[in-house]
């Protein structure tokens, strides 16, 4: 008999849907920080934080991802520093709630469920305490167009700090 695959997934809400994603993405949670503008930026990707005066890390506001009009009350707002295909990426959330384990068999695709561009947007749907959780799909987060954008700000950096160290 083999165990159930058990996942454990942060949970966040974005307007006032829940949303999760694999905690072993997650590498901190911190609190807004300014966020310097990268003109000409996709919509959605807002700018570049600066956490702890050693990293430059992209931030992605996922209200804006999403098309919602921007929260009113934002005291509970939190930055969640993820890893992304070897990227360091800030997702804005309007609060984070709870870390959960699931199992990955009561995990579904939610293919009957997401329409649309937003579609590729989801990994998937599962019902933890009678909570509707919304996976995201990380990889299908980030547009070409953030990547490329992602890309040069990590090689501007690099370039900063490299001519500091000379």
């Amino acid at each position: 008999m083999s165990l159930p695959i058990r996942v454990q997934l942060l949970t966040f809400l974005v307007d006032r849907d829940e949303y999760a994603l694999d905690i072993l993405r997650v590498r901190e949670i911190a609190r807004p920080l300014p966020v310097r503008p990268i003109p000409g930026a996709p919509p959605g990707l807002v700018g570049v934080i600066n956490l702890r005066h050693t990293e430059v890390i992209p931030v992605i506001d996922l209200r804006r991802r999403f098309e919602l009009p921007a929260a009113e009350d934002q005291r509970n707002q939190r930055i969640i520093v993820c890893v992304v295909e070897g990227r360091l990426i800030g997702l804005f959330v309007d609060e984070v709630v709870d870390v959960v384990n699931v199992e990955l068999r009561e995990i579904s695709s939610g293919s009957g469920i997401f329409r649309g561009k937003a579609a590729g947007l989801f990994a998937g749907v599962c019902q933890v305490r009678n909570r509707l959780l919304v996976l995201l799909n990380l990889k299908r987060l980030l547009s070409s167009e953030d990547r490329v954008v992602i890309d040069a700000v990590r090689e501007d950096v690099a370039s900063v700090r490299a001519g500091e160290g000379s």
